[in-house]
Parts: structure tokens; C-alpha cells; sequence
């Protein structure tokens, strides 16, 4: 039997490309372990801005609570309140906050007076503590006779 060229198959010695080598396979897992390491490790930051805002918005109400009372009390009741909580129930949310109120008579050009001038400066501030940092918030409020 002659041999020739078209009854020569020859093999491919390369082997076909049906799926993925070894390392291609651990680059993969690598790259998706880095990956999903480094987003897990945003949740706690995101959790903790989350709670700061609760706490500064909770604060922000009271604050503007404190003050809508103020502006309902009459002129010559509106006096000075050292830092207090602002419940008593340890079962409130709001057991953590603080709130203090410093008055004083300004005159007309806002300079502290130590008369009466029918002009009270009324400082409001709510305190609470966030991670372990004493945070306030402050208001000022013009109230006259």
C-alpha cells in the first residue's frame, strides 16, 4: 500500500479549547475574593454614618421642639436651664440626649446688657454622645417683650 499525502490525516497536537485551565479558574477566584473583601469592608462605615445621621437628625428635633416652646412661653418666663436630660425614662429613645438653655438681656445692637433691655438672647443646645464623642447642637433665638 502507497502512501500518500491524502490519506495522511495528521493529529492537531495542540488540545481543543473547551473550558478553562486551573489558573484561569484560581485568577477568577482571586480577583472575585479581593473584590467582595473590599466591598463587606464598606458596611460597617456605611452603618455607622447611617446611625451618626439618626442621632443628629433626632437631635435636630428636639432642638427645634425645645425652641417652638420657647417661642410659646412668655417673655418673662423664658430664663436660663442647666443641662439636663431630656427624659427621665430609660426606655426612650430620647434618654441619651441633653438639653441646656442659657439666657441673657442684649440690647438693640445684640451686645450683652446687664439690665433689663426688653431683648432676651436665648442659646439652646441639645447634647448626645456618638462613639464615645460628646456632639452638640446649638440654636439662637431673639425674643422681646
Amino acid at each position: 500500500m502507497r502512501i500518500s499525502r491524502q490519506n495522511l490525516k495528521v493529529k492537531n497536537s495542540k488540545p481543543a479549547k473547551n473550558g478553562f485551565t486551573l489558573v484561569e479558574v484560581l485568577l477568577a477566584l482571586l480577583v472575585f475574593i479581593i473584590t467582595t473583601t473590599a466591598i463587606i469592608q464598606l458596611f460597617p462605615a456605611g452603618l455607622r454614618a447611617t446611625k451618626t445621621s439618626e442621632k443628629e437628625t433626632t437631635a435636630s428635633n428636639l432642638l427645634q421642639g425645645e425652641i417652638e416652646k420657647i417661642q410659646n412661653t412668655a417673655y418673662v418666663s423664658v430664663t436660663s436651664q442647666v443641662k439636663n436630660r431630656i427624659t427621665s425614662d430609660t426606655t426612650s429613645p430620647f434618654y441619651d440626649y441633653y438639653f441646656q438653655t442659657i439666657v441673657i438681656y442684649v440690647n438693640n445692637g445684640l451686645v450683652q446688657s446687664q439690665t433689663e433691655t426688653n431683648l432676651k438672647k436665648i442659646t439652646a443646645t441639645v447634647f448626645w454622645t456618638d462613639g464615645g464623642q460628646q456632639k452638640s447642637l446649638t440654636s439662637t433665638y431673639l425674643k422681646g417683650k
